[in-house]
């Protein structure tokens, strides 16, 4: 018998027991390739991507490729190549997210392909995954819709919201009007996937989010 545990929730962690259970068996196994992409290419490919019935979550760290789907599972992707990767799931089956580019606009399009069937489509819609504040301190409180951080004139990578009134109470970070991707605070005070509620006093706020490059360290 053999029991994985895990510090992290994404699904890459089948494609470790796989390799461990034929480390085992003396059966013969592949190691994932290590191939990084470079920073161009990750703006590119990372950000929000909208399906029929679901949402993707494209981000990056350290040159790979992370993914968050909204009520689904999320991982870390495997490199084939600088536009398609993959990973496999508790059934053995490896799904590949293939990046193609779309004739109508510069954006991407994702492909979701399991044994050699498209089984999903996605756009890309945005860049920043429409940032927002939800919580009870807000006009609309935890059920939303978000007060949304637009970025600033003269900084891409600063998204902002200015003069917004809250009262006292909490809020948190979070994309799209959804809890997919969420920030909170940890004892550092430092945001955080899955951190803590942020309390706040009643008063006028300018929210600065700098969305730097590094700043997907947090979320991964």
């Amino acid at each position: 018998c053999v029991i994985m545990l895990s510090n992290v929730r994404d699904n890459s962690v089948f494609e470790i027991g796989q390799k461990i259970m034929s480390i085992m068996g003396n059966q013969t196994y592949n190691t994932p390739k290590k191939l990084g992409i470079d920073t161009k290419q990750e703006a590119y490919l990372t950000g929000l991507y909208q399906s029929k019935d679901s949402y993707f979550y494209i981000l990056a760290n350290d040159n790979q490729l992370i993914f968050k789907e909204t009520n689904q599972g999320d991982g870390i992707l495997f490199t084939e190549s600088n536009t398609k990767f993959y990973i496999d799931n508790n059934n053995g089956d490896r799904i590949f997210f293939n990046f193609k580019p779309d004739s109508n606009t510069k954006n991407p399009v994702l492909q979701i392909i399991i044994k050699d069937k498209i089984v999903k489509k996605a756009k890309k819609v945005n860049n920043n995954f429409l940032w927002g504040i939800t919580g009870d301190a807000t006009k609309n409180g935890w059920d939303g819709p978000d007060i949304k951080l637009t970025p600033s004139k003269s900084n891409k990578n600063i998204l902002e919201a200015r003069n917004i009134q809250l009262k006292s109470g909490q809020i948190k970070f979070r994309a799209n009007n959804e809890w997919t991707l969420e920030l909170g605070i940890n004892d550092d005070n430092q945001l955080v996937q899955y951190g803590r509620n942020i309390s706040v006093e009643a008063g006028t706020y300018d929210i600065i989010f700098d969305i730097s490059p590094g700043y997907f360290d947090t979320l991964a």
